[in-house]
């Protein structure tokens, strides 16, 4: 989880360097609060993980709720963006940046890490066969 965490955290750094945006006082609160619901993006994956202990089963039954939500949470944020206030439009741009960024952390690069840590404990636990010895 804290993985994706800050997988979406360095993307939405880049993505903020890359358009040289900068900071002020309110468009810097976008970034905890995106990153705190970020987290619960891949919390609830995470989650579901655990219970099914399948990656596909896990995304199949809850990323479309995670990327519902995530959605639903961007078009609040795309309402600042048509503000006529700069701050409170690039307050809203960063966190539709940050949001993206937390929902691909979660719903991609998450799962991606636990199919290949599942698979790596899988390797590591299975018994390798014996050398065959002839009599």
């Amino acid at each position: 989880v804290l993985g994706a965490l800050f997988v979406g955290i360095a993307w939405t750094g880049g993505y903020l360097a890359l358009l040289q945006v900068r900071l002020n006082f309110l468009n810097f609160l976008a970034l905890p609060i995106t990153f705190g619901v970020g987290a619960d993006y891949a919390v609830n994956v995470t989650q579901r993980y655990r219970t099914t202990g399948d990656v596909v089963a896990a995304i199949r039954s809850t990323g479309g709720a995670v990327v519902l939500c995530s959605l639903t949470t961007m078009l609040g944020y795309f309402a600042l963006i048509r503000s006529v206030n700069q701050a409170v439009r690039s307050l809203g741009v960063i966190a539709v940046m940050g949001e993206v960024a937390c929902l691909l952390a979660a719903v991609l690069v998450l799962p991606a890490a636990l199919h290949w840590w599942a698979g790596r404990k899988q390797a590591v636990t299975s018994p390798s066969p014996a050398p065959c010895r002839s009599p």
